[in-house]
């Protein structure tokens, strides 16, 4: 009985995690295919253990041999959702903390720890039926916590990063093989860089980063000749705000990253209308399933409405937007082309005719694309740069200053391209 039971309880659980797949599967989510492993490996379970009793390798099913092949069969399993927690983890823990007292961190943190736990949960306690009784369990349970809370508190795990002014170190750096291109108002090309944006996430930024020509370059970027918030840098989020451009880094590298699918933009139509308004319709090819997009509206323009989602303009009346931030189109398949419109209005006193049309740039547009996942996230130069890092973080006292060198690198490669309309 007790392992009809177990049977049951199992079933449940691949039923439940099916039915998240097909509803996220339904509306096209970001990332689907990982409740799609939730349902796979579970279900491989029941097989194994009948190939297991025709082979002759057990004769009955037991909660031993239950055991086992659930855990060799979860196994998988829980090291994607390990890695996945990790990375979710080194990204949004510094952004979190950067927020202060505006969102309280745990919400998010906390609230994504509990459904990791909540996963591991629901594959496990289905043996419970065919394990000790409940109290045994319930007895370990309380000493393993226990043992936890007096590791934490007489230890340094409870504390497992110390900042000091006499040594100040990073943990977490974002790095970017970048290739930047520049185009006037004709459409020519005015200028094409590539570099490494690099971004310090801790405490003093950049100023904390190791001294090599890998991270220091020549400073910071240079932002005089733009007017985008962003300072043109392929920012993967919109956080110029706790990490501004200032605060980063660009490296001019001589070779450039091997970019698979290239941007490019194209003006499909300028339209005047009545009433001081332009409309502007875009095209954008290229890119890969992640995109983002730098609005700034020039010459006396204001931003009225776009294709991209509902605009409504009291959302941003707390604070004037130079630059509007549009994060498109990740973990779905990249459309051959997107075609956006933009609506902008003159706000000056000066009427717009048709003949000012077309004279001066109404809009600046750059166009990111990150290659954050695959065979084509990274360059032998990220290939070196995390070669380094490995190599001076196992030898601390090897140099000076390789105590700098213990730090978690976020690399990938990515390409932005800036036009005016």
């Amino acid at each position: 009985m007790a392992m009809k039971f177990e049977k049951a309880h199992f079933d449940s659980t691949i039923i439940f995690w099916s039915l998240v797949l097909f509803i996220l599967t339904w509306i096209h989510s970001a990332s689907s295919y990982l409740f799609m492993f939730h349902v796979l490996f579970p279900l491989i379970r029941d097989p194994l253990l009948s190939i297991s009793k025709i082979f002759g390798f057990i004769k009955v099913i037991t909660p031993k041999s239950l055991f086992w092949a659930q855990s060799i069969c979860l196994t998988p399993l829980i090291i994607l959702i390990s890695t996945y927690t990790q990375l979710l983890f080194d990204f949004f823990v510094p952004v979190m903390g950067r927020f202060g007292n505006t969102i309280n961190p745990e919400i998010f943190i906390m609230s994504f720890s509990l459904l990791v736990s909540l996963t591991f949960v629901l594959f496990t306690n289905n043996l419970i039926y065919v394990s000790r009784r409940l109290g045994f369990m319930v007895k370990c349970m309380i000493a393993v916590s226990l043992f936890c809370f007096l590791i934490i508190s007489t230890t340094n795990v409870g504390v497992p990063y110390k900042y000091s002014k006499e040594s100040p170190r990073l943990r977490r750096v974002i790095a970017l093989h970048a290739k930047k291109s520049v185009f006037k108002f004709d459409g020519n090309l005015l200028n094409s860089e590539t570099g490494l944006f690099v971004q310090a996430l801790d405490y003093r930024g950049a100023d904390d980063l190791p001294e090599h020509t890998f991270l220091q370059g020549v400073g910071k970027p240079d932002c005089s000749n733009t007017t985008d918030e962003y300072c043109q840098m392929p920012y993967y989020t919109a956080i110029h705000q706790l990490f501004p451009p200032d605060r980063s880094r660009w490296v001019p590298l001589p070779t450039e990253p091997p970019i698979a699918r290239p941007l490019n933009v194209k003006l499909l139509e300028r339209k005047f209308l009545s009433n001081n308004m332009l409309n502007l319709t875009i095209a954008i090819f290229g890119g890969v399933d992640k995109a983002s997009l730098h609005i700034t509206p020039l010459d006396g323009f204001q931003m009225r409405n776009w294709s991209l989602t509902a605009f409504n303009p009291k959302t941003y009346s707390n604070r004037p937007h130079a630059t509007y931030f549009v994060f498109m189109t990740y973990g779905y398949e990249a459309p051959k082309e997107r075609i956006i419109w933009i609506l902008l209005e003159k706000n000056e006193g000066k009427k717009l005719t048709l003949t000012d049309v077309g004279k001066e740039p109404a809009l600046e547009l750059a166009v990111a694309t990150h290659y954050v996942h695959g065979a084509n996230q990274n360059s032998d130069t990220l290939h070196q740069l995390r070669s380094l890092i490995a190599n001076r973080r196992e030898k601390p006292h090897a140099g000076v200053g390789f105590w700098r060198w213990g730090i978690t690198l976020t690399a990938g490669v990515s390409e932005i391209v800036v036009h005016s309309f």
